[in-house]
């Protein structure tokens, strides 16, 4: 029960921005296969956007199963993200699913598998799939633990969204202040240099950012930078001049 609590809280919490949702979807996998007593597991998401995709697995052989299942209107994985419903197959061999899916599930010893939903505020984002080398059902109190698990690795996920649009924000927020500071020490330079008002000193700026194909700040910085370094050189060319 440690090692469970302790794979919700890793899940639920990554703690970083620009998540590796590949990376996190096979994080969830090996929880999921080691704390559930199965023998694979494999995540499939449809997030931030449909299809669904194969992200993770906790092996290779998992991976290939659930890779198997991309693309297709029918099989386990559909059929849950579709009903937004956990789909119980405890006997692989008598499934009526794709047959390449149940060949390559018996080639690799697989006789169960059990998809269930990933729920994020109300709205299913992917699956979740068990497999073992026994036949039979999934017990329900394996299927809550898993539903907990995989829960708390959708609001992870969402998390590290969050947190990378709000820093996404605040660097654009820190940029635009940079540019506006930029510019209006520009107006400031050469309302001082010519005896202008600042409106007209915005002006010239933005007549010579048209008329070179540039950005304003770009001039700005220019004129500011050329500026700083005329007072340096003691009185060189002034370059940064305008025409009004």
């Amino acid at each position: 029960m440690d090692e469970l609590v302790t794979a919700m809280i890793r899940l639920v919490d990554p703690a970083q921005p620009d998540l590796d949702v590949a990376e996190h979807a096979k994080s969830v996998a090996q929880h999921c296969a080691g704390t559930l007593g199965v023998d694979a597991a494999g995540v499939l998401l449809a997030y931030p956007e449909p299809p669904l995709r194969a992200l993770g697995a906790s092996d290779p052989l998992a991976h290939r199963l659930i890779q198997l299942q991309t693309g297709r209107e029918r099989g386990p994985a559909a059929e849950c993200y579709r009903r937004g419903q956990p789909i119980s197959v405890p006997d692989l061999g008598r499934a009526g699913f794709d047959a390449a899916l149940l060949a390559e599930a018996d080639r690799r010893g697989f006789r169960s598998l059990h998809a269930i939903p990933v729920w994020l505020r109300g709205e299913v984002v992917g699956v979740g799939e068990l497999f073992s080398h026994e036949p039979g059902p999934l017990s329900p109190a394996t299927h809550d633990l898993a539903q907990a698990l995989l829960g708390a690795a959708a609001v992870g996920l969402a998390h590290s969204s969050e947190l990378s649009a709000r820093s996404r924000l605040v660097h654009e927020l820190q940029t635009a202040l940079a540019s506006r500071v930029v510019i209006e020490q520009a107006k400031g330079v050469l309302a001082a240099r010519h005896g202008i008002t600042v409106d007209v000193a915005f002006e010239q700026i933005r007549r010579r950012a048209r008329g070179t194909n540039r950005k304003l700040h770009d001039v700005a910085r220019e004129i500011v930078r050329t500026t700083t370094g005329n007072r340096s050189d003691h009185g060189g060319p002034d370059t940064s001049r305008c025409t009004q």
